[in-house]
């Protein structure tokens, strides 16, 4: 697939392989797409590494996005698309989140950090998603 070294997390039955890739020492999603070749997914805005861990039969990408490290921050889950790629729309309570699996019917699995307000200790869930299209509308905005 590639001239470096890709660790590979999934593959499609159109043979699409998604993974991640170490550029400059930050972990970066990677995309292979047949006939196209392959492409390095960037971070989300303000984030410093990312990774792709499951593509669908329709080409649909899901991964997480990291912060810098430090005290603050974390992983973020994310959607890519024909090319677009943006946060996944989950709750606002969501603190931390990592999209980890993708159906071909677009319902969407991982976990996440919740925490109601700054007082509250927070937990940790899994959680399942049904992508709809205003959902991701909101997520792009």
């Amino acid at each position: 697939l590639a001239e470096r070294a890709v660790h590979l997390t999934n593959i499609n039955d159109q043979g699409m392989v998604v993974g991640r890739i170490t550029v400059r020492g930050k972990r970066q999603a990677y995309l292979f797409i047949p006939g196209e070749g392959e492409q390095v997914l960037r971070p989300l805005p303000g984030d410093v590494s990312c990774e792709a861990m499951d593509v669908n039969n329709h080409g649909t990408v899901v991964g997480w996005s990291d912060d810098p490290p430090g005290p603050e921050g974390g992983t973020q889950a994310f959607l890519w698309r024909k090319g677009e790629q943006m946060p996944l729309p989950l709750p606002a309570e969501a603190v931390h989140s990592s999209a980890l699996t993708i159906t071909d019917d677009e319902r969407v699995g991982g976990w996440l950090y919740w925490q109601e307000s700054p007082e509250d200790l927070g937990q940790n869930c899994s959680f399942l998603l049904r992508l709809d299209s205003q959902a991701e509308e909101r997520a792009k905005h």
